[in-house]
């Protein structure tokens, strides 16, 4: 009986984090390869970061952009 009921509350709230979804409904990364970076975008690390909090841009943009800026002005060790 205990078991049942600590099932239970593992399910729902599973349901409830939406842990069920599965891949099918998630975006395939390759849909997201070619996705073209918005022209005015921010030089620093920090601009970036207040364009993903402000939710203009995506994970994936600011990601492509942080990696830009990574590739122009490599650290030197």
């Amino acid at each position: 009986m205990v078991g049942a009921v600590l099932v239970g509350i593992y399910l729902w709230r599973a349901q409830r984090e939406h842990l069920f979804r599965g891949r099918a409904k998630r975006p395939a990364p390759e849909a997201q390869i070619g996705t073209p970076v918005p022209v005015a975008k921010p030089s620093t690390i920090e601009g970036i970061l207040d364009e993903l909090l402000a939710g203009k841009i995506t994970r994936d943009e600011a990601a492509h952009q942080l990696r830009e800026i990574m590739r122009l002005h490599p650290l030197s060790l």
